[in-house]
């Protein structure tokens, strides 16, 4: 099945806190790739094309995180602890 892209060109130049309202599934990806920008005061202002250049990361490596991170519903995988495990 094919999926429409979580990345459209005009999203570079939206605030971050507005594409993250547009687009909550790259919350996750962000999460992974340790931006702060998340409930940053500055995300109101700086633009997703920003926090790429800011941290380093290609809008290809982006795009191929996004990718990585959207999985048809009902794939969820939720780990379950087993004895011995920690928390």
């Amino acid at each position: 099945m094919d999926h429409p892209s979580l990345l459209a060109h005009a999203d570079l130049d939206l605030p971050i806190a507005d594409y993250l309202v547009r687009r909550p599934e790259a919350v996750a990806v962000f999460l992974a790739l340790r931006f702060g920008c998340v409930g940053c005061d500055f995300s109101r202002f700086d633009t997703l094309r920003q926090a790429l250049a800011v941290h380093g990361v290609t809008l290809q490596d982006y795009r191929a995180q996004l990718d990585g991170f959207r999985r048809p519903p009902g794939h969820i995988r939720i780990p379950i602890p087993s004895e011995g495990d920690t928390v």
